[in-house]
């Protein structure tokens, strides 16, 4: 495992983590606009972390559903 997310629906945020020297490292918190990659989901994505929380967004097309 490269990394892992947790998403807070509440606060509307993500924490990104990543492997550094052989540990996860510190979080990355994102919120808003801020622009949130991912090559496990698929290779290229991309999302606003606010797409995962506003339903009008069209993240299931980002998703490929």
């Amino acid at each position: 495992m490269d990394g892992y997310w947790i998403v807070d629906p509440c606060a509307r945020t993500v924490e990104q983590y990543f492997i550094e020297a052989d540990r996860f490292g510190p979080a990355r918190g994102l919120d808003g606009a801020t622009v949130i990659a991912s090559r496990v989901i698929r290779e290229g994505f991309t999302a606003p972390v606010n797409a995962f929380f506003d339903e009008k967004a069209d993240l299931a097309g980002r998703l490929g559903g």
